[in-house]
């Protein structure tokens, strides 16, 4: 019996690749490029199995993309929006299955930040 009362501190679950599984609204905050919304459906082995992206520009195709997760929850991959590759980095919460981090557009060097939502 512990007359104490004292929890040890619990360390936190890890993420695996499975916890990308799902569908994502993604919104992209670009600092010099406008904004984008996105859906995206990514499966088990990290690719993206299309969507689309709504700009202030216009409506683009999600074609493909691939992310990867670390046991420290980083994040990182690639979608291509429009024929564009866009590189991302970013951590992953378990808990809240939601994504931070930050974009850049590999054509145009315009750097963003993103969130996204599984749903």
């Amino acid at each position: 019996v512990d007359i104490q009362g004292y929890f040890y501190p619990r360390f936190t679950a890890k993420c695996a690749q499975s916890d990308l599984v799902g569908t994502w609204q993604t919104w992209v905050a670009e600092t010099n490029a406008g904004y984008s919304t996105c859906q995206l459906s990514i499966d088990s082995t990290g690719n993206v199995g299309g969507g689309q992206c709504l700009t202030d520009v216009g409506d683009f195709p999600v074609s493909r993309g691939a992310f990867e997760i670390d046991q420290n929850c980083i994040v990182g991959g690639f979608i291509t929006i429009g024929g564009f590759d866009n590189a991302f980095t970013g951590s992953l919460s378990k808990t809240r299955s939601f994504i931070t981090g930050i974009g850049e557009d590999i054509a145009t060097g315009a750097y963003s930040t993103f969130t996204a939502t599984k749903y």
